[in-house]
C-alpha cells in the first residue's frame, strides 16, 4: 500500500468525472476508483485521512492518474494582476479538482476524445471506450474494431475513419516539449473529422501540459459569465493547422490563443473546472446556491 499525502483541498470523485481518464476506471463502492482496462489494470485508488492511497508502488502513475501531479495555486504567480484576483477565487471554490492524465493508454484516450463529439460522456463514451478496451484486451488491434457494431451513431462512424487514418500518429507520439506536441497537433488536424478541440482534448489527457485548452462550451460560457476574457472567435481548423498561436493572424482575438497568453500553466485546469461548474451549477440554473456568483455577470 503506497500513501501520498494531499496538499491543499482534493476530491477524487470532482477530479475523475471530467477526465478521460475515467473512461478506463469504474468506481466501486465508497471512494475507491479502480482501473479496469489498460496499463495498470487493478490499480485502485482512494482518498482517506489526507492520503491519496494505492495497491501499486509507482508514486509518478498515482500522482498523474489520480491528478494530484498538478496544484493550481502553485501557478498564480505566472498571472497578471488584472486577472489573478478572480482565477484566485475560482481556485479557492474549486480547488479540490485536479487534473488527471493518463499517458500510458494514448490509442484508448485518443479514441475517449473522438467519441465525446456532441454526446453524453457519461451515458455514452465511457461505455463505447470500455467496450473496445476489452476487446483490444483479448487481442484485436484498435484498427480491426468496427465501432458501428456498437452503436449506428454519427459519433461511431467518424470514429471509425479516424481510426484508420490516425491512430498511428497516437501510436507514435512520444512528444513532450511545446515543439513537439505542435507537431503532434498539426498530424491530428490533418486528419478528417479532428479539430483543435479533440486534438488540444487528447493532449491535454496524455501529458503534463496545463497550458493547452480544448474550447468547447463550457469553457467559453464560463469566461463569459465571469468576464475573464475578451474574445471574438474561436479556433478554426484551417489555420490551427498553419500555424502555432504565436504566429496566427487571429491570435490577438482567438479564446484558445488568448487563454494560454492569459491564463498560461492554468489554461487546462480552468477549462476543467469550466465544464464542472457548468455541468453542477449554470445548466442547473442554480445560480442561488453559486460558489462563483460573487464574479458571475449574469448575475449582476
Amino acid at each position: 500500500m503506497v500513501k501520498i499525502p494531499i496538499r491543499g483541498e482534493y476530491d477524487l470523485d470532482l477530479t475523475m468525472f471530467p477526465s478521460f481518464t475515467s473512461s478506463l476506471f469504474n468506481k466501486v463502492g465508497k471512494g475507491y476508483w479502480v482501473k479496469v482496462y489498460g496499463v495498470f489494470k487493478g490499480l485502485r485508488l482512494k482518498v482517506k485521512n489526507g492520503f491519496v492511497k494505492s495497491n501499486i508502488n509507482n508514486i509518478e502513475a498515482i500522482n498523474l492518474l489520480s491528478g494530484l501531479w498538478y496544484e493550481p495555486r502553485k501557478y498564480l504567480d505566472e498571472l497578471s494582476r488584472s486577472v489573478r484576483y478572480k482565477v484566485e477565487y475560482i481556485i479557492n471554490a474549486y480547488e479540490k479538482i485536479r487534473i488527471a492524465i493518463n499517458p500510458y493508454d494514448k490509442e484508448l484516450i485518443f479514441l475517449a476524445t473522438i467519441l465525446s463529439q456532441r454526446t453524453n460522456y457519461h451515458a455514452n463514451v465511457v461505455k463505447w471506450v470500455k467496450h473496445v478496451a476489452s476487446l483490444v484486451e483479448k487481442g484485436l488491434n484498435i484498427k480491426s474494431i468496427n465501432l458501428t457494431d456498437l452503436s449506428k451513431s454519427y459519433q461511431l462512424k467518424r470514429a471509425n475513419t479516424i481510426i484508420k487514418h490516425c491512430i498511428n500518429i497516437v501510436k507514435n507520439d512520444r512528444a513532450l516539449n511545446r515543439e513537439d506536441i505542435r507537431n503532434i497537433k498539426r498530424a491530428l488536424l490533418a486528419c478528417r473529422f479532428v479539430g483543435p478541440k479533440v486534438a488540444n482534448a487528447y493532449l491535454m489527457f496524455t501529458r503534463k501540459a496545463p497550458y493547452i485548452v480544448p474550447v468547447d462550451i463550457h469553457f467559453t460560457r464560463f469566461l463569459e459569465n465571469l468576464d475573464l476574457l475578451k474574445f471574438k472567435r474561436k479556433p478554426n481548423k484551417n489555420f490551427c493547422a498553419r500555424y502555432t498561436c504565436d504566429e496566427c493572424p487571429h491570435a490577438y482575438e482567438c479564446v484558445e490563443a488568448l487563454a494560454m497568453k492569459v491564463f498560461k500553466n492554468l489554461s487546462s485546469w480552468i477549462q476543467t473546472v469550466a465544464y464542472v461548474h457548468d455541468k453542477l451549477y449554470c445548466s442547473r440554473n442554480k445560480c442561488n446556491i453559486c460558489p462563483l456568483r460573487r464574479l458571475c455577470v449574469k448575475v449582476k
